[in-house]
């Protein structure tokens, strides 16, 4: 329900109490009074939740673009690995003399 909906009703109720006999008033307007703090918690908790995921789906992207570059920071040390193994074993092949110009 529409808080302007839910307004209008409990204005209804309200008026309705009004025109009932004294003794039984006091119950249904401690009712209609915890009726109206429970959609206010209600209100507030949804608007909460909102906010909550507004905040989560935030951190969700700065995690995404934080694991993206984390990702490349690995796939960078990944290649410099490999050149490096490349280089050594390049090297050691030309103290070897397995070169190339050398006969073997």
């Amino acid at each position: 329900m529409e808080e302007r909906s839910f307004n209008e009703a409990m204005a209804e109720f309200k008026q309705q109490i009004e025109s009932l006999p004294e003794d039984r008033r006091s119950a249904l307007r401690m009712l209609a009074e915890e009726t109206r703090k429970r959609a206010a918690d209600i209100k507030k908790a949804g608007e909460a939740g909102r906010i909550a995921a507004m905040e989560f789906t935030q951190a969700l992207g700065e995690l995404t673009e934080a694991n993206a570059k984390l990702i490349d920071k690995a796939t960078d040390l990944n290649l410099l690995t490999k050149y490096a193994k490349f280089d050594a074993e390049a090297r050691e092949r030309e103290l070897r003399g397995e070169g190339r110009g050398h006969d073997s």
